[in-house]
């Protein structure tokens, strides 16, 4: 998976349009990380400073984050994200 728009209808009704993005940390900055994507697409991603980092426990928080990390970022569309989950060390 490079990338995937995903929008999910909640019991209610309402819609909502999540983003997923993969690939290879770029850049850090304290609100938002720069992937490059397997298809060499970068995207700027803003991320909330309280977004839960998960598989692996070497990383606890967003600021720990660092370049050549090959990470999966979860959003919703126009959000800031709310879920990394680390996969290990990219190319």
């Amino acid at each position: 998976m490079v990338r995937a728009e995903v929008l999910v209808q909640a019991a209610g009704g309402s819609i909502q349009d999540w983003r997923i993005d993969r690939g290879v940390i770029t850049a850090v900055s304290g609100t938002s990380i720069t992937l490059r994507e397997k298809d060499a697409t970068s995207v700027t991603i803003p991320v909330d400073p309280n977004a839960r980092i998960e598989g692996s426990l070497r990383y606890s928080s967003v600021l720990q984050l660092k370049r050549r990390l090959r990470v999966v970022v979860y959003h919703q569309a126009n959000l800031p994200a709310e879920v990394v989950q680390v996969e290990g060390v990219g190319g």
